[in-house]
């Protein structure tokens, strides 16, 4: 929850001009002018951090280490990447499989064919989702 916070959070300070010419996304906090980007950054920073804590040493290193590339991968990547065209639902198919992945591997500790299969089907499945609500 906080690592997925994070992220939008993060995506949002990045999208801020953006944001604010959507009838969809002018509403948010940013664009709003209800919060201020420094702000937003304090927060996106301070969940991000604390939900990789949580996810290393409360469950496992592994956890933590798909929590910190899920958040990289979609912050990095994804996010820029929608400005430049639809590669980014590829890209950001990434990012967005991994939490089903995660966890499995923060109840189980295990890495293996199940999470695997977990991150494949969750993988596969944002493509018809993503252009179904973008038609």
């Amino acid at each position: 929850f906080l690592v997925t916070g994070s992220s939008n959070a993060f995506n949002q300070v990045i999208e801020r001009d953006l944001d604010k010419l959507m009838n969809r996304t002018a509403d948010r906090p940013i664009p709003d002018g209800r919060m201020e980007v420094p702000e937003a950054l304090i927060v996106a920073s301070l969940t991000g951090f604390f939900g990789l804590l949580i996810l290393w040493f409360g469950l496992n290193p592994l956890s933590g280490i798909l929590g910190a590339l899920a958040l990289f991968l979609y912050v990095a990547a994804y996010t820029p990447l929608k400005r430049v065209g639809p590669i980014a639902v590829f890209v950001g198919a990434f990012p967005g499989a991994i939490p089903p992945m995660l966890g499995y591997v923060a109840a189980t500790g295990d890495f293996g064919l199940i999470p695997g299969v977990l991150f494949a089907a969750q993988f596969m499945w944002q493509f018809p989702h993503f252009w179904a609500i973008a038609w």
